[in-house]
């Protein structure tokens, strides 16, 4: 029998949501590059961002959409 969310200290039965936004690290792990090449595509608007506070974060789709462009350039 499975537990409740109530009764295994999730309330919202949030512990097997994706995130959706990534930061600028794990958005270079997605991608099998460096933070800083993730920060170079940022400012030169290839891939579209938004600012949260002082943190950079970019949503999966975006990069996704990314990875598809570089294929289609090939």
């Amino acid at each position: 029998m499975q537990a409740s969310p109530a009764k295994s200290g999730d309330p919202l039965g949030m512990a097997s949501i994706q995130p959706r936004l990534l930061r600028v690290t794990q958005a270079a792990a997605y991608l099998g590059c460096s933070p800083w090449h993730v920060r170079r595509l940022l400012w030169a608007k290839e891939i579209p961002f938004l600012r949260l506070g002082k943190r950079f974060v970019v949503d999966m789709r975006d990069l996704d959409a990314f990875i598809a462009r570089q294929k289609e350039n090939r």
